[in-house]
């Protein structure tokens, strides 16, 4: 909104906006009406909101490598520190899309069917 009051163009806009949020497609609405924040609260990510779960991407990639060779993974923290979050928007998305995953990084062998 600051930009469009400084009477910047609506093309020039969508160009700054696209900077700012790459791979995003920008609509006027947005700019109107912008979406609803991606912080879900109180409440834990769902599978659903994999591609709102940001800076996550490093643990997501250890806890999905990290079955490999090992019968049964733990994932334990204190209550709030996003345990839930990191397996249901994180690991399950990672393991069913694997583009998801880093191209350092491969999910585990037959995981697609898990």
């Amino acid at each position: 909104l600051t930009l469009l009051n400084n009477n910047l163009r609506l093309d020039s806009l969508f160009q700054e906006l696209e900077k700012q949020r790459p791979g995003f497609a920008w609509q006027l609405s947005d700019i109107l009406e912008p979406p609803a924040p991606p912080y879900r609260g109180l409440e834990y990510y769902r599978e659903q909101d994999a591609v709102i779960f940001f800076g996550r991407a490093g643990l997501t990639e250890h806890l999905v490598e990290r079955p490999a060779g090992s019968p049964v993974l733990a994932i334990v923290g204190a209550s709030g520190s996003g345990k839930s979050s990191a397996v249901r928007a994180g690991v399950i998305p990672a393991l069913k899309n694997h583009p998801l995953l880093s191209l350092s990084s491969r999910a585990p062998p037959g995981s697609i069917d898990w």
